[in-house]
């Protein structure tokens, strides 16, 4: 049985080395269970837009953070990835689980959440933002023994 996950702010904090230590977004007031992913279920998904507006300037994304409202203690999630694409849409079409050659995998391994607060995940491969467009990040949570419905 898996342990009960967390919940997490659905702020996002996009670091980058070339112009600023990080981007938040978000008010910190609105908590969820189900992004990344909803942590009673072994297979899942999430996806985000965010805003030109939002994030700014061009940027070489090299991690992403979660804010965890509660504590949780080694929670470990394999076969973890994350992927990143540029997009001119504001909203989704579909509720559809993505086909990923249009996206770029920035993450694959092991993630181990432990404790409160900020929790960062560093990329496999940096993002280069372009600073015009909006930003997917679309998130796959492979860990269990169950097929996506």
């Amino acid at each position: 049985m898996k342990k009960t996950l967390f919940s997490l702010t659905i702020i996002m904090l996009i670091a980058s080395i070339s112009y600023s230590d990080y981007i938040e977004i978000g008010t910190g007031t609105y908590h969820t269970a189900n992004i990344p992913f909803y942590g009673y279920r072994d297979y899942g998904w999430s996806r985000v837009i965010y805003l030109q507006s939002e994030i700014g300037a061009a940027i070489d994304i090299t991690k992403i953070s979660y804010c965890l409202s509660n504590t949780v203690e080694n929670y470990e999630t394999n076969n973890q990835k994350i992927y990143m694409k540029h997009t001119t849409d504001t909203i989704f079409f579909s509720n559809d689980y993505e086909d990923t050659s249009t996206y770029q995998e920035v993450y694959n391994g092991t993630i181990n959440w432990d404790g409160s607060g900020w929790f960062d995940i560093i990329l496999d491969t940096p993002f280069n933002y372009n600073g015009s467009d909006n930003l997917v990040i679309y998130y796959q949570n492979h860990d269990g023994d169950r097929a996506i419905a």
